[in-house]
C-alpha cells in the first residue's frame, strides 16, 4: 500500500509542476490549483495514517473527492454562466474540505489519545457520498439553467474539461454506492478511489497544457499563412505595375467573375456565419463555394482588399460588437463572448479588436455604457 500511495503522490506532484509551468492559472483556472492542492494533501494524509496506525481507516483521511466535487462545480459555473464567483462564495464551498481536514485531525489525535467521542468517525462513513451527490445535483441544475450557453462551449477547451468532470462524478457516485461484497477483492474499491485523483489531474493536464499548446501552434501557423498571403499579394501587385501582366490574369476568370465571387463570399459569410467556428479555414470556404483556393485568394485580396485571416477576424469583431450588450447585461464575460465569436485565443482577439476598433475591449465597453447612460438621461 505505501509504495502505491507514494507513487500516487509523485504523479500528482509531476502533473502539478507541468500545469504550473505551462498554464496561466488565472480566471476559472484558479479552481484547478485548489483541486491539485487538495489531491496532494489528501494523499499525504493517507500516507500519515498508514504510517501511524497498524490498520488505518482511510475514510478518516482528508478527502480529495469533496475538494474536487466543490471546486469543479465552481469551475463549471464560471464557464457556463460567464460570471466570476465572489471570494466569500469560494470560501463557503471550501467548508466540506475544511470538515474533512477536521475529521482527519481528530482521527490522528485519537491514535495517540483515545477518546469515547467518535462523532468524526460516524460522519466520515457517509460524508463523501453526500457531498459528491450534492455537487452533482448542483452541476445538473447549473447545466440546465444555462443550457442556452452550452453550445458556445462545445468547441472550447474548457467545454471538454467540464464534460469530463461531470462524467467523472457519475463514475465516483457509482463507485461509492456499488455493493462492496460484489467486488472481486475487498481492497479494489480503495485502489480505484486512489486512482481517481491522478486520473483527474492527467485529464486536466491534457486539456489545459497539451490541447492549449496545439491551439497555439495552430495560431502560429495561421499567422505565418497570413504573412505569406500578404507577401504574395504584394508581389502580385508589384508584378502588375512593372509588367502589366498580373499573375492572376493567368486564371480563366475575368474581373467580372472575380467581383461575382467576392459578392458570393460576402453573402455566404453573412448568411451562414462560418467564422464563428474557431477552426474555420480558407480551404473550407473554398470548398463551400466550390472554387479553388487560388481564385478565393484573388477575390479576397483584390476585391475585398484584405487577406483571408484579416477578413474573417474582422467579421468576428463585428459579431462581437453586435452581441456586446450581453456582456453589459452580465450574461457572459468578454472572453466567453470572444470565444463565441470564433476567436481561439485571447491574444488574437485583443490584437484585432485594437486594430479595428482602436481601443481595448474593456475600454470600449466602458465608453459604450457611458453613452447609453447619457442617451437615457437625454430621453428622460
Amino acid at each position: 500500500m505505501l509504495p502505491f500511495l507514494i507513487l500516487d503522490f509523485c504523479q500528482i506532484l509531476i502533473f502539478s509542476l507541468v500545469l504550473f509551468r505551462f498554464q496561466q492559472l488565472t480566471g476559472s483556472n484558479r479552481y484547478l490549483i485548489i483541486i491539485f492542492l487538495g489531491g496532494a494533501i489528501a494523499v499525504l494524509s493517507k500516507i500519515t495514517l498508514y504510517l501511524a496506525a497498524p490498520q488505518p481507516n482511510f475514510l478518516t483521511s482528508i478527502s480529495s473527492t469533496v475538494c474536487f466535487s466543490a471546486m469543479s462545480h465552481l469551475f463549471l459555473y464560471e464557464n457556463v454562466s460567464g460570471r466570476k464567483v465572489k471570494l466569500w462564495i469560494t470560501v463557503l464551498h471550501l467548508l466540506p474540505m475544511t470538515l474533512s481536514i477536521l475529521i482527519f485531525i481528530n482521527a490522528l489525535g485519537a491514535l495517540y489519545h483515545p477518546t469515547d467521542e467518535m462523532w468524526w468517525l460516524i460522519i466520515s462513513k457517509t460524508f463523501r457520498p453526500y457531498v459528491l451527490l450534492f455537487y452533482f445535483i448542483l452541476d445538473v441544475w447549473c447545466l440546465w439553467k444555462y443550457r442556452n450557453t452550452l453550445s458556445n462551449l462545445k468547441d472550447q477547451i474548457n467545454g471538454g474539461l467540464l464534460a469530463y468532470f461531470v462524467i467523472h462524478k457519475v463514475l465516483l457516485i457509482g463507485l461509492l454506492i456499488f455493493p462492496k461484497h460484489l467486488l472481486p477483492h475487498e481492497s479494489l474499491n480503495l485502489y480505484l478511489g486512489l486512482l481517481s485523483m491522478p486520473t483527474i489531474l492527467a485529464v486536466i493536464v491534457y486539456f489545459k497544457v497539451i490541447l492549449v499548446s496545439n491551439r497555439k501552434n495552430q495560431e502560429l501557423e495561421d499567422s505565418i499563412a497570413e504573412l505569406l498571403e500578404k507577401e504574395t499579394a504584394l508581389n502580385d501587385h508589384s508584378s502588375t505595375v512593372t509588367n502589366n501582366n498580373c499573375k492572376y490574369q493567368k486564371s480563366n476568370l475575368d474581373d467580372d467573375k472575380y467581383q461575382v465571387l467576392a459578392s458570393r463570399i460576402k453573402i455566404y459569410v453573412q448568411q451562414e456565419k462560418p467564422y464563428l467556428d474557431m477552426d474555420f479555414t480558407a480551404a473550407q470556404l473554398a470548398e463551400s463555394l466550390e472554387v479553388s483556393q487560388h481564385d478565393l485568394s484573388i477575390a479576397i485580396n483584390q476585391y475585398l482588399d484584405s487577406t483571408f485571416y484579416e477578413y474573417i477576424n474582422g467579421l468576428r469583431i463585428q459579431y462581437f460588437l453586435s452581441q456586446i450588450d450581453r456582456v453589459i447585461a452580465g450574461e457572459m464575460t468578454i472572453l466567453v463572448l470572444a470565444y463565441t465569436s470564433g476567436f481561439s485565443s485571447k491574444s488574437t482577439f485583443n490584437k484585432y479588436f485594437k486594430l479595428l476598433v482602436g481601443s481595448s475591449p474593456s475600454a470600449y465597453i466602458d465608453q459604450h455604457v457611458k453613452e447609453q447612460q447619457a442617451n437615457s438621461l437625454l430621453l428622460d
